[in-house]
């Protein structure tokens, strides 16, 4: 299974979110926590709207600007300074899984890590990401592959390695 092509900073963003998207459990817990924060925003917006105090709300929402620019203006600065600096990303690739592992090469070298030096795999509608730690992994843009590949690939990654999502 093969996939070539040069990873754009676009990719890079995509990986940098998918690789924070937390597990499905995390993510219920995620999602009953934003639906507690709300309500705690509206309840004490209302206590402050009939007198009583006024700094939760605020506390609240300055919390939630943070997490709203971190995810969406500082995440994505980060990921696309970082690809700007990281030239070996510039370069075209050649991405092939087999029976050995995952195979590497671009003009710059070729790598070969075999599946016990691999970790885990994480995917959405845009990328795999190929884990070689719980911080350290290879994205691979389904855009480099047909849709059959892209199958073919899911396939191969489950076979051979633990899902992160």
């Amino acid at each position: 299974i093969e996939a070539k092509g040069t990873i754009t900073a676009e990719d890079y963003v995509r990986a940098q979110r998918l690789h924070l998207r937390p597990r499905p459990l995390f993510r219920v817990l995620d999602l009953l926590l934003a639906c507690l924060f709300a309500f705690a925003f509206v309840a004490a917006s209302w206590a402050a709207h009939v007198g009583g105090y006024t700094g939760f709300p605020l506390i609240l929402g300055v919390c939630a600007a943070y997490l709203a620019l971190f995810f969406f203006v500082w995440l994505p600065f980060q990921a696309r300074r970082m690809y700007k600096q990281q030239k070996t990303l510039h370069v075209p690739f050649t991405f092939r899984l087999d029976e050995t592992g995952l195979r590497i090469e671009s003009e710059l070298g070729s790598t070969v890590l075999p599946w016990a030096m691999l970790h885990r795999w994480k995917e959405n509608k845009h990328l795999f990401l190929i884990y070689h730690a719980a911080n350290l992994f290879t994205p691979v843009p389904k855009r480099l592959q047909s849709p059959e590949a892209a199958l073919s690939m899911r396939s191969f990654l489950q076979e051979h390695l633990k899902a992160a999502n």
